[in-house]
């Protein structure tokens, strides 16, 4: 991606359609994508994913101001696995994914949650899932519904 002219990086980003003040220097589809490759990784490879050990760079502030714009989640900053989530869904929509995609990927995504959950005792669980997961997830699902 990089090595694209910048005006094809900021066409790609038009027609994904993300929020264009946000991609001032064209690079936000490969961050975009750079930060979802490190969560990639790690779930091909067996890592662990749900603490986010696997984000090894410091966020793009475009990423987070884009994310909390586009969808009316505050405090997203991908220190835990819901953040990630947020961005998959954002992208999903992006690229024309149906509502049902969307609200079944959220679904799973608080399934796992829930049997996480059980699994733990209940203070790792927290230290690994932070408080305002749930809150998140239903700002999540309204934006899907928009």
């Amino acid at each position: 991606m990089e090595s694209l002219q910048p005006q094809t990086r900021q066409l790609l980003s038009k027609k994904i359609g993300l929020y264009q003040p946000c991609d001032s220097d064209t690079k936000l589809v490969s961050k975009m994508i750079f930060m979802i490759s490190g969560l990639r990784n790690a779930v091909a490879h067996n890592g662990i994913i749900f603490d986010t050990r696997f984000n090894r760079s410091k966020i793009s502030s475009s990423i987070i101001t884009c994310i909390e714009f586009e969808t009316g989640i505050k405090k997203i900053d991908f220190s835990c696995i819901v953040d990630y989530a947020i961005l998959i869904t954002y992208l999903m929509k992006c690229l024309c994914a149906s509502k049902s995609e969307l609200r079944r990927f959220i679904q799973s995504f608080e399934t796992t949650i829930e049997a996480f959950r059980s699994k733990v005792p209940a203070n790792i669980y927290m230290s690994i899932v932070h408080s305002d997961t749930r809150k998140k997830i239903l700002e999540l699902r309204q934006f899907v519904k928009k």
